[in-house]
């Protein structure tokens, strides 16, 4: 809670100080904008995440006390109400429903919760590493080979199969889950070990400030396009990293702030 509205800040702040529109107005107009949720998009995440950490007695009642059958349940009716459903409403024969049928679909929000179950039961139930590859490359095929089409379709790219609630991200989320787990800590030289320990420390800090350098970025004249999208894309992205990564490491020096801010 305390990251989300003291980043949300951030923002706010800084869009005030790029626009020069700095003011008393402006900046109690920016305060009930932070009350009222109304914050940096990609901030939504921690909107999704404040309730699954709400729920987390009662998804943590269902693994530790529930069969493995009851768990098996659960993510059934997680996987055809939040993921497949909300992935197919939109096409025949599902476009046709009306009433309330139409409400038996989960919102992304709520749906988000089923994965912190799914995560549970990879890890308590592992499944063999060729399920895992399978279900990555399927959901990957699914994810790229479906996008490809309807982009080529509408003439513009279409994002809809993206969404983290769909299917192909799905199962590309749990064979990658998978197959992670599957790799013995033994097996992983010390170097890349440190490295990922860094870089999932990093992360969320990575998370918290990239959509910041993106527009200061930008505000330089530096976008995907510059000086062509072949070019461009992996170079924004690679200098958004990187300074992202200096914050998390100026901030993890602060006391305190590494503990509840990054």
């Amino acid at each position: 809670m305390a990251a989300l509205f003291v980043w949300a800040a951030v923002y706010k702040v800084y869009h005030l100080v790029d626009t020069n529109t700095v003011s008393p107005s402006t900046l109690l107009a920016a305060g009930k904008e932070l009350v009222l949720f109304q914050h940096e998009s990609h901030l939504y995440y921690l909107h999704i995440v404040l309730l699954v950490y709400a729920f987390l007695p009662l998804t943590r009642l269902l693994t530790c006390r529930g069969s493995k059958r009851l768990v098996e349940y659960f993510l059934l009716l997680w996987f055809a109400l939040g993921i497949f459903y909300p992935t197919v409403i939109h096409f025949w024969p599902f476009r046709l429903l009306s009433g309330i049928p139409l409400q038996w679909r989960m919102n992304m929000t709520w749906a988000a919760i089923g994965y912190g179950v799914l995560g549970y039961y990879l890890k308590r139930y592992p499944i063999k590493k060729r399920w895992a590859v399978a279900s990555l490359a399927v959901g990957f095929a699914m994810v790229f080979g479906l996008t490809v089409r309807f982009s080529l379709n509408k003439g513009v790219l279409d994002t809809q199969f993206w969404e983290g609630m769909s299917v192909g991200v799905c199962l590309m989320a749990a064979g990658i889950f998978a197959l992670f787990y599957a790799v013995p800590a033994s097996s992983v030289p010390a170097c890349l070990t440190s490295g990922a320990r860094f870089l999932a420390k990093a992360s969320f800090c990575v998370y918290l400030c990239h959509m910041l350098f993106l527009s200061i970025f930008r505000n330089l004249g530096m976008d995907a396009n510059w000086p062509t999208p072949l070019v461009g894309i992996p170079l924004l992205a690679g200098l958004t990293f990187l300074a992202s990564l200096l914050v998390y490491g100026i901030l993890s020096k602060i006391p305190g702030v590494k503990h509840w801010l990054i």
